[in-house]
Parts: structure tokens; C-alpha cells; sequence
């Protein structure tokens, strides 16, 4: 109860958002719970398991099976991780610290193949508008140059309105056909 009013828990909301919800919003409103911090897998996994019969449940139960343990930071990483996954590319590695040769650290890749050094950066209006942030983004862009990475950064117009582009454009940087 919440000032009278009965609730549910969030795992309990988003078992619930499966019947009413397309996939986008439901993946979108589990990594929103998963990034605040308001519920854990085990916890949604739990909630689906205690309603067999719910609406949605292969879906929810997807996301939660190919879940790859870190959650994003926005709504735009999930946009460009579902569309790296779905552009027949490899998954890449979520939230990369990555780290100088003395062990000093440099930045944090939204994405990231290790392997190519190719670290991909979702550039949201939320994080990156402030001058410090545009500041702080392009010193840690330099840094990661200096250390052989190429950085690729994502808006949200490319993520929505080229989608294949940015696909296209990750598949060349990675010298995929």
C-alpha cells in the first residue's frame, strides 16, 4: 500500500506490462528497472515464475534468458544494443572499463569489442549536452585513440532514423561483410 493505494512490486509490474506491451517497451522498461536498481533478474525471474499463465511470458522470459548480466545506462543503449544484436552482429561487451598499460583507467565504453579495439559510444542529449560533458567525452575519445581504439559514437537520430547505417557502419569497422 502506498498512501492507500495498492501496488505492486516492480518485478510484479513489468510480469504485468507483458500483456499490454510491445517488446521495445517491455525491454525498455526492464533495463530501466534493472538500471535503477529497482529489481534484480533473479527478482523478475521469480515474479514470471509465481504467474505461469501470464500474457507475454516467452517475451519477458527472453529478455531475461539472454540477458547478458549488465544492465545499460539509457534508452538509447538499449536502442543500439538491439540493434548491434539484431544486425547480425556479434554481442558485444557491455559497459567496457577499459584500462592504460599501468592498469590506469580511461573510460568506460557504453559498447565494446575488445578484440577489434573498436569501443562504440551511445551519445545521448542527457549525458553528453553540458560543456563539461562534450569536454570530458573528447578527452576520453583522445585517450582511447592513443591506446589504438576507434571510437564510433551513436545519436539517437542515427539509432532511430538510419538504424541500417549504423549496422552497416559497425560491420565495416569490424571488416565483416
Amino acid at each position: 500500500m502506498c498512501n492507500g493505494i495498492r501496488v505492486t512490486s516492480v518485478p510484479r509490474t513489468l510480469v504485468d506490462l507483458c500483456s499490454v506491451a510491445d517488446h521495445r517497451s517491455v525491454e525498455l522498461a526492464f533495463e530501466c528497472a534493472l538500471r535503477r536498481r529497482l529489481a534484480t533478474i533473479g527478482q523478475i525471474a521469480a515474479a514470471l515464475g509465481a504467474r505461469p499463465g501470464a500474457a507475454g511470458r516467452r517475451m519477458l522470459g527472453s529478455l531475461i534468458e539472454h540477458h547478458p548480466g549488465v544492465a545499460t545506462d539509457s534508452a538509447l543503449e538499449v536502442i543500439v544494443w538491439r540493434l548491434l544484436v539484431g544486425g547480425g552482429l556479434p554481442r558485444p561487451v557491455r559497459q567496457l572499463e577499459i584500462r592504460s598499460a599501468q592498469g590506469g583507467f580511461v573510460g568506460r565504453a557504453d559498447f565494446a569489442y575488445p578484440d577489434e579495439r573498436l569501443a562504440i559510444e551511445a551519445d545521448g542529449h542527457e549525458f553528453h549536452s553540458t560543456r563539461r560533458a562534450w569536454l570530458g567525452d573528447r578527452q576520453r575519445q583522445n585517450a582511447l585513440v592513443r591506446l589504438g581504439w576507434t571510437v564510433y559514437r551513436v545519436t539517437w537520430e542515427a539509432a532511430t532514423r538510419r538504424p541500417a547505417r549504423v549496422v552497416a557502419d559497425v560491420k565495416a569497422l569490424l571488416g565483416m561483410r
